[in-house]
Order: C-alpha cells, then sequence, then structure tokens
C-alpha cells in the first residue's frame, strides 16, 4: 500500500489514540499508552525494532531512545540490563515513558538534552511517511522530511563510543529514507513480517564517505 493508504487503513486506530488511553502487553511488559502518545505496537516497526534490539546489545552497554514515544525500546533494553537515557520532543510521551519504567527521559529535540554524551547504541524509529497532506494526529512521528533526516545523519556520530552503532528501524513507505541511508553508508538487514518487509539499518560511528558526516 502506498503511504496515505496505509495512513487510513489505521487512521481509526491512530484517533483512538489520540482522545483515548489504553494498555498493551508486549512480550513480558505491560506498556500503557495515555491518550496523545502513539501506541508502539500499531505499526509493525515499534515491537519489531526493540525486539530485534534484544539480539544486538549487550548488558551493561548504553542506549540511547531517540524519539521514544511511549518508551517500549528503554523497557526492553532497561530489562536486559543495559543503561537506557530516553528522549522525546513531546512532553506526554516523556511522561509515558517514564510511567513503563524508563528512569532516564528528557524531553527536547534530536540530541539537544544529551549534549556531550556518547553511547553503545543509538536507536530511532523515525518519521518516514511521505505527501500526507491532511489533518494527521501524531504527524511529527509519522511523516518525515529530508531536512530532518539529514540534520539527523550529520549529528549522530558525535554520540557515539568509538565502537557505537545508530540503528534505523523502517518499514513500508520508507523507501525514499532507504535510498538516502544506503547512500550515507548504512547496511540494512530486511525481515519479511506479516508480508511487510522491515528493515533494521546501522551505521558506525566514522563516516569517511557520507557526505552528512562532519568534519
Amino acid at each position: 500500500l502506498p503511504p496515505p493508504l496505509i495512513m487510513i487503513r489505521h487512521w481509526p486506530k491512530v484517533i483512538h489514540n489520540r482522545f483515548f488511553k489504553r494498555t498493551r502487553q508486549v512480550a513480558e511488559h505491560r506498556i500503557q499508552i495515555p491518550q496523545g502518545v502513539m501506541d508502539p505496537v500499531l505499526f509493525k516497526t515499534g515491537m519489531w525494532f526493540a525486539q530485534r534490539m534484544r539480539q544486538k546489545w549487550e548488558t551493561g552497554q548504553s542506549v540511547l531512545d531517540l524519539g521514544c514515544g511511549a518508551g517500549l525500546l528503554g523497557v526492553f533494553a532497561q530489562a536486559d540490563g543495559l543503561s537506557v537515557t530516553a528522549t522525546d520532543i513531546s512532553s506526554k510521551a516523556c511522561y509515558a515513558a517514564r510511567l513503563n519504567g524508563v528512569r532516564d527521559v528528557r524531553q527536547g529535540y534530536l540530541f539537544d538534552p544529551v549534549l556531550g554524551q556518547k553511547f553503545d547504541h543509538i536507536c530511532i524509529n523515525p518519521p518516514y511517511y511521505r505527501h500526507v497532506r491532511w489533518f494527521t494526529p501524531f504527524k511529527s512521528a509519522l511523516v518525515g522530511s529530508d531536512e530532518f533526516v539529514a540534520q539527523l545523519l550529520k549529528l549522530y556520530p558525535s554520540f557515539l563510543t568509538t565502537n557505537g552503532q545508530f540503528w534505523i528501524a523502517t518499514g513500508r513507505g520508507a523507501g525514499w529514507l532507504e535510498k538516502t541511508l544506503v547512500n550515507a553508508g548504512f547496511t540494512g538487514e530486511t525481515e519479511n513480517v506479516d508480508g511487510e518487509a522491515l528493515t533494521l539499518w546501522v551505521r558506525g560511528p566514522y563516516e569517511p564517505n557520507n557526505r552528512y558526516a562532519t568534519s
């Protein structure tokens, strides 16, 4: 399905999400989703991303969950014995992440809340739907832009440890973003989940061939 039809398919649940709270049982965790916070299970990438990352990180490492939403990935990481910092521009999302037990949650845009820090893993399930012109709840979490991606790819290397890794999850509708990631030197692992191709992208801190990299 093209991005607008994907949105139409999920529209009733998105509207419910916007105005009503709910609770989700995700693996061994009970995730509370207050009114006005994106349900991390609504789109396939949310839960899949958190589950896949459990195969990548190790106990004792540090994780930055960018755009944490309700905090699902951070909840999983804490349970696995990692040091977690979660950030989101939305005060409601930060409240939800704290409600779900993430201990270090900070409100702010991109890397602003963690200036001067470095992490073994940086994880983001970014906004990547495009050409959605009508009113869309959670638009900042769903609809992506070239400007946002360029800023993200320019800044992230400064926040990784020497052997750190930057992880990005994408799904149906992210073709434009995936082309950008390939050009930036990312490698992807794709898995078919209920008929949808989901891809986990990774890149280290050093990017000699990445046109977004800082000098």
